[in-house]
């Protein structure tokens, strides 16, 4: 139960025998929290508001490129601070049910303020209702804000070629995805990792039975077993990536392809593909061409064997089995025979040099992990936070192929005697929802979004358009650098 009690200086709670204010100065008391110098590119987290004395005035404070986000957690508490909370900026955000997505999403609608720390508002007392609650909750925010961070300054570098490779793929007519297929079997998602060699003759006693999806760096393995999977997904961006499909991708297979993927990616594949969009930017130009071409868009993960997975759980509601996703390698040896990472490996190898380590070849600092069954693996930062990423997920229906070559990802192993349950009947066919974007359309998006850099250019007060630095905050580029990409993109626009 929760009691107003009155006071000289306003209303004091009181909840589960405790003061959620100061029994004599609550108002004075709360107000004074909130009365800090406010810092630029900072979130403030305000916990329990509650009767929301001094937020008004706190909002009005904000700098501009700072943001507030108000939590109140407690099933009861919540109605409070429902009644007393003053309306909301643009600046701010409101939560009453912990959703890291939709704080990830309000994030990223903001990613143009740069916010780069969090800093902690208690004006009441309610934080100690739930204090673990709100512990974990406020590391979920931090480690929120530093992949932001990553990403943003990830965009800084790819950003420009995204735009290129956007630019030459809605340049002539394409397929887009409408929806993801519903499927009644379940799905193996294949990686290119070592546990791929193991399991060749299992992926192709299962291939009438089960869905694959394989992601772009298994495909020279594949081919070299002759396993066609039902799926190929590429994101990537890079022409590094074209030299997995140095033999194409086979026409049985459908090519699922990100809008900033490599143009050259379509090229190599006589069969069906489809386009779609990654969440990696909430620029009004990308924000233009998910409503005009209508982009099935998909959560930015960061990794395509991640983004498989979490593709695959909205097709079906069978089980998830990783097969060459294994987050380590050993030394020596980090991907499956036949795979382009393994093709480099072996030519290194001669008598003089020996047998070079495979953490070499990243370049990224490596370190060991545990296995499946205990053993010492080879893994670095990226390939463990994607590791994590598996582990931490909700799911109870990803399981992982038994293999020594394996992250220990805590999550269960596939036992192959379950098989027979699925053995019965073979696969449906799969039915894609699609529609096309014509080379008519191409035509008049090309027209308009050239006419609005050509305006960008010829004017002299008019801001250059944010997606020519994606990454950036808009004061870190001069005017002068922003106009030298925008003739660069213009003259990209302009070719055919």
């Amino acid at each position: 139960m929760i009691e107003y009690i009155a006071t000289d200086d306003g209303i004091t709670l009181k909840y589960q025998g405790k003061y959620l204010y100061s029994s004599r100065r609550p108002k004075e008391r709360a107000i004074q929290s909130l009365s800090l110098d406010l810092k630029e590119r900072t979130l403030y987290v305000l916990i329990s508001p509650l009767l929301c004395y001094g937020v008004e005035q706190l909002m009005e404070r904000l700098p501009k490129n700072t943001l507030l986000l108000c939590l109140e957690l407690d099933e009861y508490l919540v109605g409070v601070t429902s009644e007393y909370l003053p309306r909301l900026g643009e600046q701010a955000l409101f939560v009453r049910t912990w959703d890291p997505y939709l704080v990830e999403s309000w994030l990223k609608d903001h990613a143009s303020k740069d916010i780069s720390s969090i800093y902690i508002l208690r004006p009441s007392a309610g934080y100690h209702c739930s204090p673990i609650l709100y512990d974990t909750v406020c590391k979920q925010i931090e480690l929120l804000i530093r992949q932001q961070q990553k990403n943003q300054k990830m965009l800084q570098v790819v950003g420009e070629a995204w735009v290129r490779n956007t630019i030459k793929n809605i340049s002539a007519p394409v397929a887009i995805l409408d929806c993801l297929p519903k499927l009644m079997k379940p799905v193996v998602i294949i990686g290119a990792g070592l546990t791929l060699d193991l399991y060749r003759d299992w992926l192709m006693d299962i291939q009438p039975y089960y869905y694959t999806i394989a992601v772009d760096t298994a495909i020279p393995t594949l081919q070299q077993y002759g396993i066609i999977p039902d799926i190929v997904l590429v994101l990537e961006s890079s022409p590094i990536n074209l030299l997995d499909f140095s033999e194409g991708i086979h026409s049985d297979s459908v090519l699922i392809h990100d809008i900033v993927s490599h143009p050259k990616t379509k090229s190599v594949h006589a069969g069906r593909s489809f386009m779609i969009m990654s969440d990696f930017s909430r620029d009004p130009f990308y924000q233009r061409l998910r409503d005009e071409m209508g982009l099935f868009l998909i959560p930015d993960v960061g990794s395509v064997g991640i983004a498989a997975i979490s593709l695959a759980l909205r097709m079906t509601m069978q089980e998830i089995i990783l097969c060459g996703l294994d987050f380590a390698y050993m030394s020596g040896k980090s991907h499956a025979r036949g795979s382009y990472t393994h093709t480099l490996q072996l030519q290194e190898w001669n008598r003089v040099t020996g047998i070079p380590k495979s953490f070499e070849l990243f370049k990224r600092e490596s370190f060991q992990v545990e296995g499946q069954f205990g053993q010492t693996l080879w893994s670095d930062h990226v390939l463990e936070a994607y590791g994590k990423a598996i582990m931490q997920s909700d799911s109870q229906r990803i399981y992982a192929l038994s293999s020594p070559y394996s992250m220990n990802l805590k999550v269960p192993l596939w036992e192959n005697r379950r098989d027979k349950e699925y053995m019965h009947a073979g696969k449906d066919p799969i039915l894609w929802n699609f529609h096309q974007f014509s080379e008519e359309e191409s035509i008049a998006l090309r027209k308009r979004e050239s006419g609005y850099l050509e305006e960008s250019l010829l004017s002299t007060n008019q801001e250059c358009p944010s997606y020519l630095y994606l990454g950036y905050h808009e004061d870190d580029i001069s005017l002068d650098e922003c106009r030298q990409r925008a003739q660069r993109v213009y003259a990209w626009w302009g070719a055919e």
